[in-house]
């Protein structure tokens, strides 16, 4: 006898062979060792004597079902010597896939089944392999909970936080960004602090409105070398969000305390900046005879709070305490 020992044989009928072969494949692909007539019953064997070894070089059988495999003569005596084996199904000696809607009747009807038929490749390939192992069949995450989804159930009568762990340094959690009008002990730097440069050289007579962020505690401060990445992205910031024009100059300058983009003009008093601290600010002129002119503060603010800042992986998400504060003069 052939001492060499695979894992499965494959029982088939000739009608059946584009299945048997396509489920020998995958089974070979996963790491299996198998035994197919259609691979292995070279010409000129002996069928008898190629069926009898394979049985007994086989613990397994793979049985392909279909109404063909039912009617056939020389399958029922593979597939019965394999159950007899095994009749309690104690080593899942005998593993049957249906490929096309049938009903085994007898002892083979006992035995459960791999069911593929009208399944798509991928789901097959699945159920075949899956259907294969011995192990026990728990899934690798939690099924979806059968009952009513959270969002049906009545409001709870009061609120708990959730105990989420601290947010690691430099970065702060979402969802706990609020407006609040700032007051001691937040300190803000204004344009002539941002900007020295360019600080009361704009047009003579011209307003500036400035609008700042401003935070409390030490999870809003900024690397320095975060600052230095800043001063790149500012002048495209400002230009995309509006605050800088597409066709005028810009200087861009960073430091050990902040990084901002500047409209290069002297006549044009325009700016973008961030601080160690955190501070976001942007300040632009009003236009001459500003008596009746409007701030449009959401817009302002929306300016200075939108990216570059909520970077993924420069500064996280936006922080939990901002202040807003405009300074005309």
């Amino acid at each position: 006898m052939d001492s060499v020992v695979k894992d499965f044989f494959v029982s088939y009928t000739s009608v059946d062979k584009a299945w048997a072969t396509w489920i020998a494949y995958i089974l070979e692909a996963d790491g299996y060792t198998v035994t197919i007539q259609e691979w292995d019953f070279r010409p000129g064997s002996n069928f008898a004597v190629e069926m009898d070894k394979a049985l007994k070089q086989c613990p397994r059988m793979i049985a392909v079902l279909s109404p063909a495999y039912l009617q056939a003569q020389f399958p029922t005596p593979e597939w019965t010597a394999v159950f007899a084996s095994d009749p309690e199904g104690a080593k899942n000696a005998l593993v049957p896939v249906m490929v096309e809607e049938c009903r085994p009747t007898g002892l083979l009807s006992q035995v459960v089944h791999i069911r593929i038929q009208g399944k798509d490749e991928d789901t097959a390939r699945k159920m075949v392999l899956e259907g294969v192992r011995r192990e026990r069949n728990k899934p690798t995450t939690p099924p979806p909970f059968p009952g009513p989804s959270a969002t049906s159930a009545p409001p709870p009568t009061a609120s708990v936080p959730f105990p989420a762990a601290a947010p690691a340094a430099g970065r702060v959690a979402a969802g706990r960004l609020r407006w609040q009008t700032p007051g001691p002990p937040i300190t803000v730097s204004w344009h002539r602090d941002l900007d020295p440069m360019h600080a009361g050289q704009g047009r003579q007579g011209a307003a500036v409105v400035e609008v700042h962020l401003v935070f409390s505690g030490e999870d809003a401060r900024v690397q320095v070398s975060e600052l230095s990445d800043l001063k790149d992205q500012l002048p495209d910031h400002g230009r995309r969000t509006g605050i800088f024009t597409r066709l005028e100059a810009l200087e861009a300058h960073s430091d050990a305390t902040l990084a901002r983009a500047t409209g290069g003009s002297w006549d044009n008093a325009k700016g973008l900046a961030v601080t160690l601290s955190g501070q976001r600010s942007t300040w632009a002129p009003l236009p001459r005879g500003s008596l009746g002119s409007v701030i449009d503060v959401e817009h302002l603010s929306g300016q200075v709070d939108e990216a570059p800042w909520k970077s993924p992986g420069l500064l996280g998400e936006s922080p939990h305490l901002v202040g807003l504060s405009l300074s005309v003069g």
